[in-house]
């Protein structure tokens, strides 16, 4: 069964999340039910998913090292989405708001172009220049995103 994470997903950064609504997202990242299981018992909220260290992970939800690995890159993901972002706690990137912060890390207007152009074939989104790619979209694509910042050393 598919989770419809227009309802139940990580439509924003996963800070404010009781421990219910972590799971459905938790879940889309190919977690069974036997790995939710150590989240229900442990109440883990969106606050204690962004910051248990790797070892925390692994001793108190007892997840193997490729789970421990994912959320790993969730918290990174979640990181790097709110350096870019201009509001704490938005569902969705603009351009603007992506070409900002690239100008900030000491690209120029061409580089920032080839970003941009390259992020548009990386994560999907709108189309319409409005909504430029929602949290989700950008979590689903950090790997993508993360390697296309080292190809231009920005630090990611």
């Amino acid at each position: 069964m598919s989770v419809d994470l227009n309802v139940h997903g990580f439509l924003h950064p996963p800070i404010s999340y009781r421990a219910f609504r972590c799971l459905p997202p938790v879940q889309e990242m190919a977690f069974d039910k036997l790995d939710l299981r150590s989240f229900k018992v442990h109440g883990i909220s969106g606050v204690d998913l962004l910051d248990m260290t790797e070892d925390e992970m692994i001793v108190r939800l007892l997840l193997p090292r490729h789970k421990v690995r994912k959320l790993r890159a969730l918290q990174r993901a979640v990181a790097l989405f709110d350096r870019i972002a201009t509001l704490p706690r938005q569902g969705r990137l603009s351009e603007m708001e992506l070409r900002l912060f690239l100008a900030s890390q000491g690209c120029g207007s061409l580089e920032v172009e080839k970003v941009v152009r390259l992020f548009r074939s990386l994560v999907r989104t709108d189309g319409k220049g409005l909504d430029f790619a929602t949290f989700w979209d950008f979590v689903v694509s950090y790997d993508w995103i993360a390697q296309a910042f080292r190809i231009y050393s920005i630090a990611a």
